[in-house]
């Protein structure tokens, strides 16, 4: 999952937007074959042709209020992921990998600390790799996220939708796709997130913006190397996570 957005595991509002809403579900005015849809039907189909493609690299840029700031770049297949964390100061460093089941955490004192672990923890265990299997405490809170079908879920925006519109991104034609935010997509679950979608098919997710301007939060994630293979190798002698102390 995202360590840079908090991810409140299974949480799925819905929250109201600051931005003037046109019509229920406004379709796309003009031009390319995503003309006549709807914003809904956008977004369910930039959803399908990721997951049809199967695996995807993302880089992930936020910044918050009182600059704070960090950077995530993330590689997931169905069924796999790896997820690379950098935040200086307050964030810290961290490494999660989803192999075969299996979760392989590895961070810094100060990403351990922000993950749910002790101070003594975070000391003890910062540099070196945990594995969490399933039916280990917290196994669910690593695994969200961290593959393409979950990620697509949470990082497409959801109703209520502004009228969509044909635009151009990094001279690119795409669709924009204004709407709402999950409460597990944002640090405050408060805010919109922007889609742009290609205007061409396989009509897959270019790049999608959160913003929260009451925190002066803005997260970009950028989307690229659709069904790529992606490979992943897990670590030597891990600590088992259920060997952990609960001091």
């Amino acid at each position: 999952m995202s360590r840079l957005r908090v991810h409140a595991v299974g949480a799925s509002v819905v929250i109201v937007l600051s931005f003037t809403m046109v019509g229920a579900s406004p379709a796309v005015a003009a031009g390319g074959g995503l003309a006549g849809k709807s914003s809904e039907q956008v977004v369910s189909i930039a959803r399908a042709a990721g997951v049809a493609k199967g695996s995807v690299h993302i880089t992930e840029i936020g910044l918050w209020g009182g600059g704070r700031n960090g950077t995530e770049s993330l590689d997931q297949t169905k069924t796999e992921g790896r997820e690379v964390d950098s935040g200086p100061g307050s964030f810290g460093n961290g490494t999660i990998l989803v192999i075969k089941g299996v979760v392989y955490v590895m961070g810094d004192a100060t990403y351990l600390i922000n993950s749910g672990f002790s101070q003594t923890q975070a000391t003890t265990y910062a540099g070196k790799w945990i594995a969490f299997h399933k039916g280990d405490q917290n196994y669910s809170f690593w695994t969200t996220d961290e593959t393409i079908v979950p990620s697509l879920k949470d990082d497409l925006p959801v109703a209520p939708y502004a009228k969509p519109e044909f635009t151009t991104l990094n001279g690119k034609k795409v669709v924009k796709i204004v709407g709402g935010t999950k409460k597990s997509s944002l640090e405050n679950g408060v805010g919109t997130n922007t889609a742009y979608v290609s205007a061409s098919p396989p009509y897959l997710l270019v790049e999608n913006v959160f913003v929260d301007a009451s925190t002066s939060t803005h997260i970009t994630l950028t989307f690229s190397k659709w069904g790529e293979k992606v490979s992943l190798s897990p670590p030597s002698n891990p600590i088992p996570a259920s060997s952990i102390s609960s001091s």
